[in-house]
This record gives C-alpha cells, structure tokens and sequence, in this order.
C-alpha cells in the first residue's frame, strides 16, 4: 500500500477502536514477515458529537475528526467525502441499547450508510467488524463454529448483525464494492474494561461462580489480535469477500496473555429436569392470578409475555423486520429454591395473549399452550327511575368517570365488579381502568 493512504474508522472512541489506531500508525508485533504492513499518512474517524477526543489524538496526533452519527446518511457522506481509494475500518456498533430499535438503526442502517459512502466515494476496501451472535449459541460443547456455519442468530444483537452481513455481501456480490467481514467473540486484553479484569481476576482465584458441570465455553479474542486481523483484512489481497471469525485458539491461556484458548465456566445447556411449563387458568382478564408448574427452573429472574412488533414495515402491508416487545409480570417463586417451580404471577394489565415465557439464567422455556388475555366488558342498565347499574368481568379495575373525556374521577376502586351511580341531567363518561 503506498504511502499517503487514507484509512476512515468508525467506533472511535471505543475499547477496539483505539487499539486499532494505536496500530495504524505503530508497527504490530506479530505482522507476518511475508506481506509489507500498511502505512497510513492519514486518518478520518467518524466521532459522535461531545464525545471524548483527548485519548485519540494521543494515539495520532493528526488524527482528522469529523462528528456525527452513524444513523445520519448525511454526516456518513462528509466522513467519507474525497476518500477514493481508502480503507475503511468499519466497527461502529450497539450492543446494549436503551431501545431494540437502536440495534438495527445502528448495527444495521448505520452499516448500509458505510456502505453507500463508500461506494460513492470509490473506497479500495471496508473491512466490517461483526460478531460472533449471527451463528448463535452452540448447545454442544464439542462443535467449534467456522465460516460454513449456518446463520441462527441469538436474540435481536445477533438479528441486527446478521443483516448488517448481508448487506455487506450484497455490496461484495454485485454490488460494486470489495468487503470483508470480521467476526470477533468477547473481548479482553490492554484497556480492558474494571468489570472484565474483575471478573477474571475471581476465575483466575477459583471464586468464580460455577454454573451446571463448569465445562462449558466462550470464545474470547485478545484485541490486538482483533486488531491484527482487521490490517491483514485490509492488506490481503486474497480476504476480498470473505468472512473470518477471530479467535484465540490454543488451551491453557491465561487472559493477561495474548495467545491461546481462555476457557470460562458459563451458563450452560439447561441441567437434566428442565421441562415446559404449565399454568392455570388458562384465560382472564389483566390482574389474573396465574400458578405456573415445571421442574428445575433453578434462580427465575422472569414472567414475561411477549408481543409481536413490527420494526420495518413493508409497501404491501407486510412487515420486513419482526421484534417483540415484553410484558413482565409480578411473580413470587415457590419453595425449595424454586427446584420443583410452583410460581404465582400476575396477568400485567397491558398484556397480550400469547405463550409464557419462564427466564432463569440457565435457560429460557416458553409454554406450549397460549395464555388469552380477556378484556373487560362494561354494561349498563338502569335500575330505577334515578339510577343506573354497571357491571364488568374481573375485579381488578377501577371505575371512572368524566363530563368531557378529559378529566376522570375514580369512583368505585379495585376489587368490585359492578357500582350503581345515580342519574344527573350532566352528560358523563365511564371508564375502568386497571390499577
């Protein structure tokens, strides 16, 4: 690569991302002695704006710095304004949003701006860093995934990155830009994060928590190996196109070392005796007491019904990108260390129907049979001359009235199920409400 070159870097300030520039300019040690490291005269990153700066231009001085956000196409295009023939170093990225829709707008629209920018600006290459979560979870501890693996991504993170990749191959397979993706596991290594060295500190003293046979496995990828692939991604002539996951790879490591296969003890495939789950009833209005039966269902953290979401509906009316949002549900676990798992839980008021969900740490189960939310009725008849009688299903709302729809006054609370109110010559308006 010839002197004077450009790299553009998304995810800067970032853990990865500084580790990258500190190497874009300072030679790697283990760069292969077969192929010349590339040498960048000039560096752009894209930086939200107010986002703290100082430690970037400690790693390049000359660091060119352009704000603004992924999700913006317009800030994107300046960022990659009279960039042909650059590198991009494309590892911007969300994993635990405030909103699931942060996920796609970031991880998946901010990479389809890259990729526009890129194309328009006629870039050399865009090396993209994904993850490990578009090939899921192996409950076999025995299979290693590879790049023939099949996509099943694990929730909507690993969703959000799967259609980052294709968007990213599209663009290889005609669509008139070279692509290469990168798929590092969980990180560790220099500038590593109090909670990481924290937690491998108690692993390392044996006062880590072991959770099933303590045989279970995480792949994790040293960051200046990251960093070490992300270059050859971009030098390799042969990378054009390709997918790489990124990985330590021998046993016995110890994780303040850069080499080798750092094994953790995780959660693990759910223990012998995890079984469905059962409740009754089977119906009810919001408020509904539920007991839920099942076995093994060690430490539940949740209830949760889950509703359907459209995020990216499509011209005809159908929907492209699918989500689900969640009601939670008050629960009180059963004896014996919620082994024999006799919870009950209440029906949240603005639940949907559907299947129920059971979240322990081992393990999520949702039951086979779906719970129907009925909504209340409300019917008047009158009584006598001067009053009328309402009346409802369920006794978990309250009734209200109002003379405008505006303003309402609670007048029967929880735990009845009908109230006669007298006769005004004053419109009203009654509602229940839950409480």
């Amino acid at each position: 690569m010839a002197e004077g070159s450009l790299a553009l870097v998304t995810g800067c300030p970032g853990w990865l991302g500084n580790r990258l520039l500190h190497y874009l300019r300072t030679p790697h040690p283990d760069w292969p002695d077969d192929l010349a490291q590339p040498q960048y005269e000039r560096i752009r990153c894209l930086v939200l704006p107010d986002a703290p700066v100082d430690r970037l231009r400690e790693l390049v001085p000359d660091v060119e710095l352009v704000e603004g956000d992924i999700r913006d196409p317009a800030a994107v295009g300046r960022w990659a304004s009279g960039a042909s023939g650059a590198d991009v170093f494309h590892l911007a990225g969300i994993i635990h949003p405030r909103r699931i829709r942060d996920l796609y707008e970031i991880n998946t629209e901010g990479t389809r701006h890259v990729i526009a920018a890129a194309r328009a600006a006629g870039v050399r290459r865009l090396v993209a860093t994904s993850s490990n979560s578009p090939a899921g979870v192996a409950r076999d501890p025995s299979v290693r995934f590879d790049e023939g693996s099949p996509y099943r991504p694990y929730m909507n993170y690993g969703r959000s990155k799967k259609l980052m990749e294709d968007a990213l191959n599209a663009a290889a397979n005609g669509g008139g830009l070279d692509t290469v993706i990168l798929r590092p596991c969980w990180f560790y290594g220099p500038d590593q994060p109090a909670r990481q060295t924290t937690f491998f500190t108690m692993i390392k003293d044996g006062k880590a928590p072991i959770l099933g046979d303590g045989e279970s496995r995480r792949s994790m990828s040293y960051v200046d190996n990251t960093s070490l692939g992300l270059l050859l991604a971009a030098a390799r002539q042969g990378a054009s196109g390709q997918t790489y996951w990124i990985a330590v790879s021998s046993k016995g490591a110890n994780p303040e070392t850069p080499a080798g296969d750092f094994m953790l003890s995780w959660y693990p495939t759910p223990p012998p005796g995890f079984t469905g789950v059962e409740f009754t009833p089977k119906s009810g209005p919001p408020g509904t007491v539920l007991t839920l039966t099942g076995t093994n269902f060690t430490g539940v953290t949740g209830v949760v019904i889950w509703e359907p979401i459209c995020l990216a509906p499509t011209p005809s009316g159908g929907c492209g990108v699918f989500d689900a949002f969640p009601h939670y549900f008050q629960f009180t676990p059963g004896a014996r260390n919620n082994l024999d798992l006799r919870i009950t839980a209440v029906v949240p008021p603005d639940a949907t129907s559907g299947p129920i969900t059971i979240i322990t740490p081992h393990g999520n189960v949702t039951s086979a049979t779906v719970f129907e939310v009925l909504r209340p009725t409300l019917a008047l008849t009158r009584s006598s001359p001067n009053e009328l009688t309402l009346s409802w299903t369920g006794t978990s709302f309250g009734l209200e009235s109002s003379p405008d729809l505006r303003t309402w006054t609670q007048i029967i609370a929880t735990g009845s199920n009908s109230a006669s109110v007298g006769l005004t010559e004053e419109r009203r308006f009654f509602r229940l409400r839950s409480q």
